[in-house]
């Protein structure tokens, strides 16, 4: 039982500092800024990636050293010393061919020509080589050796035949053909095939190289990325509890608010911009406990002023609906008073309109009294006139009558010789006696025309005199009509203006009875809403409130 104890008290002590270690672990990411956290998250990642890219360049240069060494020393002197025994070869060929020509009796100048060419790239080819060749010793031994079965080949077979065909010497050149020493050709082959074994073997070789150098940047790669998921595991553990758990916390604490319930409390303990966020929740929430309470004191105000509102609105809406029905007779009434007065007005206006006609039918009247009365006074003059030179006929005619008297009685003394003359007289006395009658009578017709015309002259006056009395009784009229139209006009304008004033006001009472209605609707609106309102406010729960109803 002891050694039990003993083990359980081992392994608590044991298990203490992890505790302990995971305890701190967990406080370091509580507290851990989420800006911190991102920039180490990031700045890990940015490392290892950037060690992992200059792990790439560097492999990458390697492989590329390694290719540009394979392609130079192998691959590129390779081609040059297989071209160079491929043009040695087909010269060997052409030697042939040149012999059968020259055996056939046939020209072969072209075919020396193409010998020489064949023979100059085979060293340039060979230079090339050697050239490019890296500095291996085993290299150098081969190539050496191969050299050497080269040179003796050209010098005891080739370049003799060569220069015996340059030379023209036909019958040397055939004899040698006939005699070529195939050892020697033998020999170059086996030096060569050895040679191009070694580059083989050479390549081979650099090819295991650069895939063992492949596999070991594979297992690298393979390392860092291995490296890069935990590190990735590990921020995203670290990352979680810095961000996504107090994110769901305020995620449920925002659903409960959105649900209406504010009895939550928000605690936390973290001290970064998570810690901040909650706190800034948990203000928010106690804020809007305390803008539920105002306005739900508030709805309730409303209510009770908006249904007092609507009562008052609907008794004010009777009112001006009275209103408005009496104004509408008043409008009636006086519409048909300013129709009467306008109708009298109209009557005025036409009766001094004749008034001022008959004033000026009186004044021309007038006038032409006092025209004819000027007519009678020159009647008067002109039969006084006629009158005076009636009087100077008369006394002609009477003195002619004495002459003629005189004359009748001359005649009458002088016997015969005067009787025609006496004739004369009588008639000139017959004449002036008949011009005395007519003037006589001219005389007596101008007294009678003269006593008529001052009778006239007379009943002229009378009747100018007459025409002045009418034309001021006219006048007075016509002065009392103008007085009564402009009375009637004023009085008309000012029913008109009191009726425009009524029919305002009747549309005023109108408008004011529309407000009123639209105030009363508005009214039972707002007391609606007011009620939705203190509904939709109700269902906030709030610490110490019972959920409303």
């Amino acid at each position: 039982m002891a050694e039990a104890d003993s083990v359980l008290t081992t392994g608590e002590t044991l298990r203490a500092p992890r505790l302990r270690r995971a305890r701190c672990f967990a406080l370091m990411f509580r507290n851990t800024t989420i800006r911190g956290g991102l920039a180490a998250t990031i700045s890990g990642c940015t490392l290892l990636l950037m060690l992992v890219i200059a792990a790439a360049v560097f492999a990458l240069f390697k492989s590329n050293a390694a290719l540009d060494a394979m392609y130079r020393d192998d691959t590129a002197s390779v081609v040059h010393l297989k071209t160079s025994s491929e043009r040695l070869l087909v010269f060997r060929t052409g030697l042939a061919d040149v012999e059968q020509l020259i055996s056939a009796g046939k020209p072969a100048a072209a075919e020396i020509k193409q010998l020489h060419v064949l023979l100059g790239e085979s060293n340039r080819e060979l230079d090339a080589y050697r050239a490019l060749h890296a500095p291996d010793a085993q290299e150098t031994t081969l190539l050496a050796a191969m050299t050497d079965k080269r040179d003796r080949l050209l010098t005891q077979a080739f370049s003799k035949a060569l220069k015996q065909l340059d030379d023209e010497n036909l019958v040397d050149f055939l004899s040698t053909q006939r005699e070529m020493p195939v050892a020697l050709f033998d020999e170059y082959q086996k030096a060569l095939i050895a040679l191009e074994d070694f580059q083989v073997q050479r390549q081979r070789m650099r090819f295991d190289h650069a895939n063992e150098r492949f596999h070991m940047t594979l297992w690298g790669f393979g390392a860092a990325g291995l490296s890069a998921l935990i590190v990735g595991m590990l921020a995203h553990r670290g990352l979680t509890r810095a961000i996504v758990t107090p994110v769901n916390a305020a995620v449920e604490y925002f659903a409960k608010i959105a649900a209406g319930d504010l009895t939550a409390i928000v605690r936390t303990e973290r001290r970064n911009e998570m810690g901040y966020l909650l706190d800034a929740l948990n203000d928010m929430q106690q804020g809007l406990v305390a803008v539920v309470r105002k306005v739900r004191a508030g709805t309730d105000a409303i209510m009770h002023d908006a249904r007092a509102i609507a009562s008052g609105n609907r008794d004010l809406s009777m009112r001006a609906g009275d209103q408005a029905a009496s104004l509408q007779q008043a409008a009636a009434s006086m519409e048909e008073l300013t129709a009467t007065v306008r109708q009298n007005a109209d009557n005025a206006h036409d009766a001094s309109a004749l008034a001022t006609r008959a004033s000026d039918i009186a004044t021309r009247g007038g006038e032409v009294v006092r025209q004819v009365v000027d007519t009678m006074d020159a009647i008067s003059d002109s039969s006084a006139r006629i009158v005076g030179i009636v009087g100077v006929i008369e006394s002609i005619a009477f003195q002619t009558n004495i002459l003629a008297l005189n004359a009748a009685v001359e005649a009458a003394r002088a016997g015969d010789q005067g009787r025609g003359f006496a004739v004369v007289a009588s008639e000139v006395r017959h004449l002036a006696q008949r011009s005395a009658t007519a003037a006589k009578e001219i005389k007596e017709l101008i007294g009678n025309s003269t006593l008529s015309v001052r009778a006239g002259s007379e009943l002229v006056l009378r009747a100018g005199s007459t025409m002045d009395d009418i034309l001021k009784a006219v006048q007075s009229v016509n002065a009392i009509m103008a007085d009564i139209s402009l009375a009637s006009r004023e009085q008309t304008a000012g029913i008109e203006l009191v009726n425009a004033t009524v029919v305002q006001m009747e549309a005023m009472t109108q408008s004011n009875a529309s407000l009123v209605e639209s105030a009363s609707t508005t009214a039972a609106s707002l007391e609606m809403q007011s009620e939705h309102l203190h509904g939709a406010v109700a269902i906030f729960r709030v610490s110490g409130d019972e959920r409303a109803g």
